[in-house]
C-alpha cells in the first residue's frame, strides 16, 4: 500500500473488500482481517502488509480491564466485553447476559 496508509500496523483489525472474494452467491464480501507483519520498504513510498483472515474470530472492541472500578458505574457502551469466572459469573456476582440487559 502506498505509504500515506501506513497508520495501519501490526495487530491492527482492518475490513478488506476484493473483487475476487466473493460468497456463494458471487457477492463481494467483506472480511476482518489481522495484520501480522508490516514494512516499510520504500521509506515514505511503498509498505506491504502480511494479514490474517479472522473474520470468524467475531470483534471484541474493547476488553475491560481488572481495575475497573464498577460494572454498574455507568452503561455498558457498544463493543465492550468483561470476562467472568470458570462459571461466567463476573466480579459484582452477575452473569454477562444480565449485564447487557
Amino acid at each position: 500500500m502506498d505509504a500515506k496508509d501506513r497508520n495501519y500496523w501490526v495487530g491492527d483489525a482492518v475490513k478488506i473488500s476484493h473483487y475476487l472474494d466473493v460468497d456463494q452467491y458471487g457477492e463481494r464480501q467483506e472480511r476482518t482481517w489481522t495484520i501480522v507483519s508490516a514494512d516499510e520498504i520504500e521509506a515514505g513510498h511503498k509498505v506491504r502488509y502480511v494479514a490474517e483472515d479472522t473474520t470468524l474470530y467475531g470483534e471484541v472492541n474493547f476488553y475491560m480491564y481488572d481495575a475497573f472500578p464498577d460494572f454498574t458505574a455507568a452503561p455498558v457502551p457498544f463493543g465492550v466485553s468483561f470476562m467472568g469466572d470458570e462459571n461466567g459469573i463476573l466480579g459484582d456476582g452477575i452473569t454477562p447476559a444480565a449485564r447487557l440487559s
